[in-house]
């Protein structure tokens, strides 16, 4: 009987792991790879790990016959954080070495779970992001001024309305509609008081129509897109459909989808009101002068990102460089293959291998490292610029910037695929 229960008890602190896992943003396969792993350490011949975004499953078979299960309904999306995703791959592989006690167990994924939120540092990497990238996109130093200013807003919104919101799709929508609003206000306002300033006429809608030349909407607004694109849930449904977890990656696909549905009609919504759908600043110059800047703002990108997520502080610096070699790349690699594409394929790629030779040589997960290299590439101001003349009713502008959205999106997920495709070799060549 005592056995049993511990048995029941080691299941019940699995269900607790896989949980911390999925909320912390941990890919489903990992999640179930980690639990099939240390579930056997504790002695089941056989484990059945099923999980989704909103259900886990487990099962666990042992030498004599006796099969227990539990399952769990996962609540709410939770909060991406690296710290823990990290922790939880030590404490598996210390699992599978010393098989804790029940109780030890528990305590051990008390501590991965409780620690304390780094607010300072998730504002900063929020204002990092959201300034790099109005800049990276061809922004001004007061457009990155105003970026970082609503994405303080942003972080208020994240932290107070999205654990009262129902799903993140109504937070999603109320979130960029609010920003936009607050920008559009701002910016018509900023005009309208100091004019000169900003290099404008005296006219409260020059910036709204993109005719100022020191502050520029669009450049705003994408630095606030960029925050609240769901790439890592992007990211986590292409690696769980390339393993097989065929389920688990077409409903986070799904789920991305309409996360970015609700984001494209909150800012729609805003553009609408303020009649900014001709908004077309500058973007960004090809010469020297522009590619340095382009890329110093990538680092700052990165950097925000890595810091939005938490990523421990020691791993920062090389998850950073990691946006500028893959914008690097695509700069490159764009000189001899005109297109957006092919670019974005082979800097994915090699995005991809970056996290995982990091991740080999400092043993944590790839996850850390892929998204603040990857994320120069995602495809902010495309996807904006879509959004801005489908308001205007610009059909011919709407599917070139859709079509140019849609070749940054399957170059990525192809470049990141081919990688993972490799590595997943490398490793069953390894076993």
């Amino acid at each position: 009987m005592a056995a049993m229960e511990n048995r029941s008890d080691i299941l019940h602190q699995l269900l607790n792991m896989g949980e911390a896992m999925l909320l912390a943003g941990a890919e489903v396969s990992r999640v179930e790879r980690t639990l099939s792993n240390v579930g056997q350490a504790y002695g089941a011949c056989a484990m059945n790990v099923f999980a989704i975004t909103a259900t886990l499953v487990v099962t666990m078979e042992f030498p004599d016959g006796e099969r227990l299960t539990q399952s769990r309904r996962i609540i709410g999306p939770g909060t991406t954080d690296y710290r823990i995703v990290a922790a939880f791959h030590k404490l598996g592989k210390r699992c599978c070495a010393q098989k804790p006690c029940a109780e030890e167990l528990a305590e051990c994924i008390k501590r991965c779970t409780e620690q304390p939120p780094d607010r300072a540092t998730f504002y900063l990497g929020s204002v990092f992001a959201a300034a790099g990238f109005a800049v990276f996109f061809g922004g001004s130093a007061i457009d990155a001024a105003f970026a970082a200013l609503f994405a303080v807003v942003i972080c208020l919104f994240q932290e107070k309305l999205a654990p009262r919101c129902p799903n993140m799709l109504v937070f999603n929508l109320l979130c960029s509609f609010i920003a936009g609003v607050g920008t559009c206000a701002a910016v018509t306002l900023a005009e309208a008081v100091a004019p000169g300033v900003f290099g404008g006429a005296p006219s409260g809608a020059n910036a709204l129509q993109g005719a100022s030349s020191l502050i520029h909407l669009d450049k705003i607004l994408i630095g606030e897109v960029m925050l609240l694109i769901p790439g890592i849930f992007m990211t986590n449904a292409i690696r769980d459909m390339l393993v097989g977890d065929t389920v688990a990656g077409t409903m986070r696909f799904t789920e991305t989808l309409l996360w970015a549905m609700a984001l494209a009609g909150g800012f729609m919504t805003a553009i609408f009101l303020f009649d900014a759908s001709h908004n077309v600043g500058p973007g960004p110059g090809l010469d020297w002068m522009g590619i340095t800047v382009q890329l110093i703002a990538a680092l700052f990108g990165a950097a925000g990102f890595a810091m939005i997520f938490h990523l421990p502080r020691k791993y920062l610096a090389a998850a950073s460089i990691g946006g500028i070699l893959s914008w690097a790349i695509y700069l490159a690699v764009g000189v001899a293959m005109p297109g957006v594409f092919f670019p974005a394929l082979v800097a994915s790629a090699f995005s991809a291998l970056y996290a995982e030779a990091l991740a080999r040589w400092r043993d944590i997960p790839s996850l850390l490292f892929v998204i603040p290299a990857v994320v120069p590439l995602i495809p902010g101001a495309p996807l904006y610029y879509t959004m801005s003349f489908a308001v205007a009713s610009d059909w011919a502008q709407v599917t070139a910037y859709a079509l140019r959205t849609g070749q940054f999106a399957l170059g990525i997920a192809a470049g990141m695929c081919v990688t993972w495709l490799f590595a997943s070799f490398l490793n069953s060549r390894s076993r």
